[in-house]
């Protein structure tokens, strides 16, 4: 019966989206990238939001695609505009979202969160929608004309039944605002972003408050990137943390001065840690050291794998579900090395094995015929093979 009771309720949230207008989101995605409409006139303003989901949310939507807003009997809703992300062909989950949206100034609700089911047709996609409550959760909010409101970043924690009740972080002080404001950046690709921040929620988090609320937010870790490096099990997650295992002992956390997801951690021979997360960033941390963070020159994808080599060099492969890039950092103690682009494969970037040679990276076709093609790099001379074969690779 609640199980009914909650598909009536999301069906009709559905309905009701198609009843109420769509903010603009001063945001249009083109080949070149995510353009972004910073004028304003009259008394328009800005808001930028991020909200990171622990989980998946359902088994048909990982994230929240749409936020709903209320000003003054009028009802709206801004959508998600990070990069799309076909889920279903990598195993990558994308779970992050983002929005930015030109409002008319004034005080606003955040009345709940949504997500549109896949599926062809309007009455299964309605039928397979997620929709949350969170107007009791947040406070108000208010945008000023010509300025920005950065709202900083959600973390919603799903509901695991019979063992776990949402819950739902706001992170509104220095490091959900600058996480916002840089995902932001890193999605537009925007060097001229001029727009000064105004308006907002009616209280920011001081930096020890939000800290208080990190911390909580991060025991909700649900989801690992998981690496064997030599009989010790690393693993990525979610909100900069990292894991570490060696036989039957519990996990031991770490974490890095960061919101953003780690999907992928490695050691090299010399005992430095590398981790990857996303807009091709990594986090470098020698033996007992404090974590630095580079970029990949202009990569915008995540880093879903890193292979150190003998000689101290690394390969960080990074990419999205369409096209996957490898690059080489010949030394890490080196920070005025630019990494080198190696090369760039049509296919996923985490359908990889690995053995003492090479990496293998598989690519499944779609269709009924039910082909791959499996490219080995050779992890030495960095020279690439492509092979068919007539079957496809669900897992190494």
């Amino acid at each position: 019966m609640r199980e009914l009771k909650l598909s009536v309720l999301a069906l009709l949230g559905a309905v009701l989206l198609f009843l109420v207008g769509c903010a603009n989101t001063s945001a249009r995605r083109t080949d070149a990238g995510l353009e972004l409409d910073i004028s304003a006139k009259g008394d328009e303003g800005f808001v930028v939001l991020k909200v990171i989901s622990m989980r998946p949310i359902s088994l048909l939507n990982p994230k929240w695609q749409s936020v709903h807003i209320s000003s003054n009997g009028r009802r709206d809703e801004i959508v998600d505009i990070t990069r799309h992300s076909n889920w279903l062909m990598s195993k990558r989950v994308p779970t992050e979202s983002l929005y930015f949206a030109k409002l008319s100034a004034g005080q606003y609700e955040v009345t709940g969160l949504g997500s549109i089911g896949p599926g062809p047709g309007l009455l299964l996609a309605l039928l397979a929608s997620d929709q949350a409550s969170v107007n009791r959760k947040l406070p108000g909010f208010k945008v000023e004309a010509g300025r920005l409101a950065n709202l900083g970043t959600i973390v919603f924690s799903p509901e695991i039944e019979n063992e776990q009740p949402e819950e739902l972080f706001l992170l509104n002080g220095p490091v959900g605002k600058k996480a916002a404001l840089e995902t932001l950046l890193a999605e537009a690709n925007h060097p001229e972003f001029s727009l000064k921040e105004g308006g907002g929620w009616g209280k920011t988090a001081t930096a020890e408050d939000e800290a208080k609320a990190l911390s909580l937010a991060r025991q909700h870790v649900s989801m690992l990137h998981l690496r064997d490096t030599g009989g010790v099990l690393m693993a990525g997650s979610h909100l900069g943390q990292i894991f570490s295992r060696s036989g039957p002992q519990n996990w031991v956390r770490e974490s890095i001065d960061t919101i953003s997801t780690v999907f992928s951690v490695a050691s090299t021979p010399a005992g430095i840690t590398v981790a990857g997360s996303d807009y091709g960033k990594y986090f470098v941390k020698g033996s007992g050291g404090t974590w630095q963070t580079y970029r990949l020159g202009s990569e915008v994808k995540p880093i879903t794998h890193i292979e150190p080599r003998p000689d101290g060099s690394i390969i960080f492969i990074a990419g999205d579900y369409q096209q996957s890039k490898l690059w080489l950092k010949k030394s890490l103690e080196d920070v005025n090395e630019a990494p080198t682009l190696i090369t760039t494969l049509p296919g996923p970037p985490d359908h990889i094995l690995v053995n003492d040679k090479s990496i293998f990276m598989a690519r499944n076709i779609p269709g009924i015929s039910r082909e791959t093609v499996i490219n080995r790099v050779d992890k030495m001379s960095l020279s690439v093979a492509s092979q068919n074969e007539k079957f496809w690779v669900i897992e190494w």
